[in-house]
Order: C-alpha cells, then structure tokens, then sequence
C-alpha cells in the first residue's frame, strides 16, 4: 500500500519553532522541491500535492496532545 499521496498531502506542524515568520512557506518550498528531485525524478506531473497544514493554534498543539494522552493515562500510574 502506497501512503505517499496522504503523507505529502498532509504535512501537520506544530511547536512554537513552527510560529518562526515563514516556516511554513520555506518547508513547502523545500519539501516540494526536494518531492520533484527525488520522486518525480525532473518530471513535473503528478498527482500528488504537497500541502503544508499551519493551523494559528498550533504553538500549543504538543502541550494539548500531550495533556490529552496524560489523561487517558491517570488509570496506569
């Protein structure tokens, strides 16, 4: 099974590095191309998209994840 297609498609940052003015744009452009030098081999068709997801919430994504599986977690400890 090829999973290639919902990997590039959906790229999902989250940290406070990610809030650096750019980063999403600059890992789009890098991600893209480095997809179009190793994948595509030069080709330019394709019909897997790279997307980058940049949600404004995302400064404190791994704090929730974190605390969410800390909660799940209260019964084992």
């Amino acid at each position: 099974m090829n999973l290639r297609r919902h990997f590039y498609n959906n790229i999902l940052i989250s940290g406070g590095t990610s809030m650096l003015p750019g980063f999403p744009t600059r890992l789009l452009k890098e991600v893209g191309t480095r997809f179009k030098e190793r994948i595509l081999k030069g080709s330019s068709t394709s019909s897997i998209k790279v997307r980058v997801i940049d949600p404004p919430s995302r400064k404190y994504n791994v704090f929730v994840g974190a605390s969410i599986i800390a909660s799940q977690m209260k019964g084992y400890v």
